[in-house]
C-alpha cells in the first residue's frame, strides 16, 4: 500500500530519503571546507565527506554558482555568502549580550514592556529576538519570536523605513497594507510619508496601528558599519504612553545610541536620512 501510494505521487523511499540527506551534505562540505587551510581538492573532499565525485562536483557547482564555495586553481574554498552567513551568526551572539544591560535598563526607566526587534528579510516581517515584559496589570505581551507585518507597528515601521530602495519598492508591491485597526496605514502614499518622517526624526511611534489601546516607540540600532541591525522599542497601553511620550522617546533613544555605540557605530545619533528615490 505504502509502496505503491510513493510510486503514484513520483517519489519513492529512497528518493525522498536522499532528498532528506541533501541539506546535511552541504553543510557536511561546509565544514569540511571551514576546517581546512587552504581549501580541499575534489578528490580529498570525496575522500573526507564518503561521497561519490559525481555526486559531490554537481553539490560543488551550485554550492559555487551561489557563491558559497569557489574553486581556486582546483581548490575548492569557502566563498562569499557563506562568510556572510558566518558574520551574521557571530553578530547575533555577539549581539544580544551586549544589548541586554541596556534593555534592562530601559525597562526600568519606563516600567513597560521593552523589546529588541529585527527584520526577517525572506518573509518581510519583524520579529521579537529579546523582551522584557511588565508586570502591570494591563500591558502588552508578546512572545519571543512573535512576528508581524511592517506597517503597522513602530517597530515594524522603524525596520522599513531604512531599509534599501528596491527593496522598500518590492515590498510595497508584492504585501497587502492590511488593515488591523481603524488607525492602521493602508495607503502607500501615506505609508511613505510615515516612513519619510521617521527616518527624518530618528524615531518611530505608533498609537493603535496594530491592537486597539496599545502604542509603541522604536529607535534604531546601527552597527559599526552604519547599517540599521535592529530596532528597540517600548511597548504598552496608549493611555500610559502618551502622556509620558516625550520622556519615552527620549529614553529609548538614547538607549538606542547606547548599544549602538557599544557596537562601533561612531556616525550621529539619531541621523537623519532620505529615501526619496522611492515613489508611488
Amino acid at each position: 500500500m505504502n509502496r505503491h501510494k510513493a510510486g503514484a505521487e513520483g517519489i519513492s523511499p529512497r528518493k525522498q530519503y536522499e532528498t532528506t540527506r541533501s541539506p546535511a551534505r552541504v553543510l557536511q562540505v561546509i565544514y569540511e571546507l571551514a576546517t581546512s587551510t587552504n581549501g580541499l581538492s575534489l578528490a580529498r573532499l570525496a575522500s573526507l565527506t564518503h561521497l561519490p565525485k559525481t555526486s559531490l562536483l554537481t553539490l560543488l557547482r551550485s554550492l559555487e554558482a551561489a557563491n558559497y564555495v569557489v574553486n581556486v586553481s582546483g581548490m575548492y574554498q569557502l566563498g562569499t555568502e557563506t562568510y556572510a552567513i558566518a558574520a551574521a551568526i557571530t553578530a547575533k551572539e555577539r549581539f544580544l549580550p551586549t544589548a541586554r544591560p541596556a534593555l534592562q535598563a530601559l525597562f526600568a526607566d519606563t516600567g513597560e514592556t521593552v523589546q529588541i526587534g529585527i527584520l526577517v528579510q525572506d518573509e518581510a516581517l519583524a520579529e521579537t529576538i529579546e523582551m522584557i515584559e511588565t508586570r502591570k496589570p494591563v500591558r502588552f505581551s508578546m512572545a519571543i519570536g512573535l512576528r508581524r507585518p511592517l506597517h503597522s507597528s513602530s517597530i515594524g515601521k522603524l525596520l522599513l523605513a531604512h531599509q534599501p530602495v528596491e527593496w522598500t519598492r518590492t515590498y510595497l508591491k508584492h504585501h497587502e497594507l492590511e488593515a488591523f485597526t481603524p488607525q492602521t496605514i493602508t495607503s502607500e502614499v501615506d505609508l511613505l510619508a510615515e516612513l519619510e518622517r521617521i527616518r527624518q526624526n530618528g524615531i518611530s511611534i505608533s498609537h493603535e496601528s496594530m491592537f486597539e489601546g496599545m502604542s509603541g516607540i522604536s529607535a534604531p540600532i546601527w552597527n559599526e558599519a552604519g547599517y540599521m541591525l535592529a530596532g528597540i522599542s517600548v511597548t504598552g497601553p496608549t493611555y500610559r504612553l502618551r502622556p509620558e511620550e516625550s520622556r519615552i522617546r527620549e529614553l529609548a533613544q538614547r538607549t538606542g545610541e547606547d548599544i549602538s555605540r557599544k557596537l562601533g557605530y561612531a556616525g550621529p545619533y539619531p541621523r537623519k536620512e532620505t529615501n526619496d528615490a522611492v515613489t508611488t
